[in-house]
C-alpha cells in the first residue's frame, strides 16, 4: 500500500518537544488558575491573567531565542554544503541532508578525514548520505572501499539502491546487519550483529552514527569494545551527535578504556568528536 508522504514536523523531534512544552505549561497554569479561584474567588482571576500574560511574554521570548539559534546553525549549514560540493563532485542529486540524515557539517569533516588519510578501510555504522559522499571520495582518490551496516532491511536496499545508481558498487557497499543482543562486561546491549559483518581486519576510519539513541542508554556504546581490534593503528573515529550526554558518557569511557587521543572537538551543530588510536 503507498503511504502518504509526510510532512516535515513528523519527523522533527524539536516540534513534538517544543509542542509538549507548551502544552504542558498550558495546562500548569490552567490548574493553578482554578486552585487560586476557588481559594480566593474572582480576585484571583486578575492575577492568573496577569500570569498568563507573563507566560505569553516568556514564550516569545524562548521562540525568538530559538529562531535565533536555528538561524545561526542553518546559515553555518549553507556554508558546510558550500565547502562540501567544493570538495566532492557529485554527478547527480543527493538525500536530504537535515532531521535524521547527516547533516553538511559532519559530511564536510569526514570529507576532510578522508582526503588527508586516504583509508583503504571505512567501516560506518548507519548508511546514509553520508555513505554517498565518502563513496565518490573514495572513487575521486581512486582507492579505498566503504562498508556501511545498516540494521533496516528496507533502508539498506534503499542504500544499496543509492550506492548502485551512483556509480559507487566498486567503492560502497551497504550491508544489512540487524541488531542483536550483545554482552559486554559493562551489561548488555541491542548492537549490530557481527556475524554480518564481513571479515575486515584492519579498519582505518570508523563513523559512528548508529544505532538510533532511543535503543537504550548509550546505545552506540559496543562500537569500541566489538571492533578495537580490528582498527589499524593510527586509525581515526568520527563520532556524531557528541553534544548529547549518551555520546559524551561514552566517548569518556572509550578514553578510559582503550588507547585513544582526541583530535578534535567540533562544536557544529550536533557536536562531533574525532578520535585516534594510538
Amino acid at each position: 500500500m503507498m503511504r502518504h508522504a509526510n510532512h516535515i514536523e513528523a519527523n522533527d523531534p524539536k516540534f513534538f518537544a517544543l509542542r509538549q512544552y507548551v502544552i504542558r505549561i498550558g495546562l500548569i497554569w490552567a490548574l493553578l488558575s482554578l486552585i487560586a479561584w476557588a481559594q480566593f474567588g474572582e480576585s484571583a482571576l486578575i492575577w492568573s491573567l496577569i500570569a498568563l500574560g507573563g507566560l505569553v511574554i516568556a514564550l516569545q521570548l524562548h521562540l525568538y531565542h530559538k529562531m535565533q539559534i536555528e538561524n545561526f546553525h542553518h546559515y553555518k549549514q549553507v556554508e558546510a554544503l558550500f565547502a562540501l560540493y567544493n570538495a566532492v563532485e557529485l554527478p547527480q542529486p543527493i538525500p536530504a541532508m537535515r532531521l535524521w540524515a547527516a547533516s553538511p557539517d559532519l559530511l564536510t569533516i569526514i570529507a576532510a578525514q578522508i582526503q588527508q588519510h586516504r583509508p583503504e578501510m571505512i567501516l560506518e555504522l548507519g548508511s546514509g548520505v553520508s555513505t554517498l559522499v565518502s563513496g565518490h571520495l573514495l572513487k575521486s582518490l581512486g582507492t579505498g572501499k566503504l562498508i556501511s551496516l545498516e540494521h533496516e532491511a528496507g533502508f539498506a536496499a534503499i542504500s544499496t539502491a543509492r550506492v548502485e545508481a551512483h556509480g559507487l558498487a566498486e567503492y560502497a557497499s551497504v550491508v544489512h546487519t540487524p541488531l542483536t543482543s550483545v554482552a559486554l562486561k559493562e551489561g548488555a546491549w541491542q548492537w549490530y550483529d557481527v556475524t554480518h559483518i564481513p571479515k575486515i581486519r584492519s579498519i582505518d576510519l570508523l563513523v559512528v552514527d548508529g544505532p538510533p539513541e532511543g535503543l537504550q542508554k548509550r546505545s552506540r556504546y559496543p562500537a569500541l569494545p566489538m571492533l578495537f581490534d580490528r582498527l589499524a593503528q593510527g586509525a581515526i573515529i568520527i563520532v556524531d551527535d557528541f553534544m548529547r550526554p549518551d555520546e559524551h558518557a561514552m566517548v569518556a569511557q572509550w578514553l578510559a578504556d582503550y588507547a585513544l587521543d582526541v583530535v578534535e572537538v567540533v562544536d557544529n551543530e550536533k557536536g562531533a568528536i574525532i578520535l585516534r588510536k594510538r
